[in-house]
C-alpha cells in the first residue's frame, strides 16, 4: 500500500479487453488523501535528466518487514500500475473523452 496527500493523473486510460464490443476512457484525474493497493508499480523516474526506470512490488518486501518511506515529492513517467484499487474520499476528474471500439480475439 502506499498513501499519498494528493495524486495528479494525466492522459489516463482504461480499456476493457474483452472480444467483442470495447470502451476506452481517457481522463485526467487528482485524487487526495488517497491510499493504492496494487500488486505492482513502474514507471520513468527522472535523475539529473537521465530517465531512470523502476519497479515496485509487493513481492519485493517481506511481510515482516515494515516499510514507512516518507517522500516529499516524487514524479514519474509512464506508469503502469496491476490490479490497483484506489481509496480516497475525493477525486476530481477533466478532460474525459470515450472511444468505443471492437476487440479481436486473441489466441
Amino acid at each position: 500500500m502506499l498513501h499519498a496527500a494528493s495524486i495528479t493523473l494525466t492522459n489516463y486510460r482504461l480499456t476493457t479487453a474483452q472480444p467483442g464490443p470495447g470502451l476506452t476512457l481517457r481522463f485526467d484525474v487528482t485524487v487526495n488523501d488517497v491510499d493504492l493497493y496494487m500488486a505492482s508499480l513502474s514507471g520513468v523516474l527522472r535523475l539529473a535528466g537521465l530517465p531512470l526506470r523502476i519497479s515496485l512490488s509487493a513481492d519485493l518486501i517481506p511481510d515482516f518487514l515494515p516499510l514507512d518511506v516518507t517522500l516529499p515529492r516524487l514524479s514519474l513517467d509512464t506508469v503502469e500500475a496491476k490490479q490497483t484499487l484506489i481509496v480516497s474520499p475525493n477525486a476530481t476528474f477533466t478532460d474525459l473523452e470515450i472511444t468505443s471500439h471492437s476487440v479481436e480475439p486473441t489466441g
